[in-house]
Formats: structure tokens, sequence, C-alpha cells
């Protein structure tokens, strides 16, 4: 609560030295380590806790969405699946693997278990969008269009989601409400708000202005920055 993660860190290292079969404290150290981004040591934690308990599925999936999150997409693939072996009734773990199955271009796959996962949560915003994304992966771009239009419906929070929509409607020459999506998304932009990607808004009547602006705020979000440094001659 109080984000003074080291200090945690160290309280649970003294804690494990003295019963290193407390799983509890295994969980928490592993989770104050994701916080600081050391996730291979937070797998470690997780790995521990699940081998000193029963197997549990909310775990496994946080597991996998850390090895998701590095890159490790068939780990990921992995520990969704053991995880809907112990149970298939959580929709979030279905929709977990279902973006890992189409960062694998498996995307039929992909959009089989974003359907499990709309048939347990009807009304996920979140499964309306991914199934929006993996239909328009899929080229599927009218059902794509209901799909997105559908997590709008729901007020889903997702950047770039008003760019997303519209390019997917170009893809059909769907102009419906065009100039509505033009002002909602140079709006957007205006205001500081991801709400199109720099190459989508070349679709839209942008400035070169706001395509500056545009870009300036997908990179700030995409890329993290790097570490500078000073060089001199010497002393």
């Amino acid at each position: 609560i109080l984000d003074r993660h080291e200090e945690a860190i160290a309280c649970f290292d003294a804690l494990i030295a003295r019963y290193p079969d407390y799983a509890t404290a295994h969980y928490n150290r592993a989770s104050a380590l994701s916080d600081l981004n050391r996730y291979e040591e937070a797998l470690d934690g997780y790995d521990q806790f699940l081998r000193l308990t029963s197997e549990n599925a909310a775990i496994l999936n946080k597991r996998g969405n850390m090895q998701r999150g590095m890159g490790r997409h068939l780990d990921a693939l992995a520990s969704y699946e053991k995880a809907i072996g112990l149970d298939g009734g959580i929709p979030e773990i279905h929709l977990n693997r279902s973006a890992v199955l189409f960062a694998l271009k498996q995307r039929d796959e992909a959009l089989s278990s974003c359907d499990r996962a709309l048939a347990l949560n009807p009304n996920s915003g979140a499964a309306h969008l991914r199934r929006g994304i993996t239909l328009a992966g899929l080229k599927r771009y009218r059902e794509a269009v209901a799909s997105y239009e559908q997590a709008c419906r729901l007020e889903v929070d997702r950047a770039y989601l008003p760019g997303d929509l519209l390019h997917v409607r170009q893809q059909i020459c769907d102009w419906s409400g065009l100039e509505d999506s033009f002002r909602e998304i140079l709006a957007g932009i205006d205001a500081g708000e991801k709400s199109t990607g720099p190459f989508s808004v070349l679709a839209t009547p942008a400035s070169p202005r706001q395509q500056r602006r545009c870009a300036e705020l997908y990179v700030q979000d995409r890329i993290p920055p790097v570490a500078t440094s000073v060089w001199t001659a010497g002393p």
C-alpha cells in the first residue's frame, strides 16, 4: 500500500530464511518483485508458491500474464492451459489465452478462446474488444466492426480504440458517422489522449501539427525512455 517494495522484500526474505516453506511469504515477495519489474525473480517466487500449495488457477493466470509481458508466449500459453485445466470457468484466463494465441499467429484458435470467454461473460467489454482485434487480424472486418462497436457501448477504456474502429470501417468502405469519428479522434489528440495511432491518423483530416502530436503520444506510450549519459573528455 505504501509502495515501499524494497523494504517489503527484505522483510519477506527474513521470513523465508526462517520459514522456507511459508507459501504466503513467497507469494507476497513475488508480488513485490513484480511491482519493481523484477520479473524473473517474481516468476521464481510464484513457482515456489505453487510448489508449496495445491495448484491454483488464479496464480497460474498471473504467472502467464507475466510470461506474456516478457515475450515468452509459449510459456504463457502453457500456464494458461494448465490454469484452464484446473478451472475452465474463469473468463479472464480464456481471454488471456486468446491474446497469446493471437501473438503466436494462431488466430482461428485465438477467436475460439475469445468466444469461450464471451460465453462465460457476455458483457465483458474486454472480450468484445479482443474479439474485434482478432477478427480484424483474420480480415473479417465487418464482424470486427460489430465487436469494436459493442466494446464502445460497454465503455471500454482502451488506447487507440476510436482509431481502430475507424480503420476497420474504412476497410469495408463503411462511411457512416465518418465526420463524427474524425472529430472524436482529432479532439482526443488535441486533448493529449491516445485516440488513434500514427499510421491510422493519416486517413483522417489531421493537420501536420496533430499528426506530429499523435506520433509523440504513441512514442511516449510504446517506447520507454532510454537513459543517457553525458560524455566528457576527462578531468
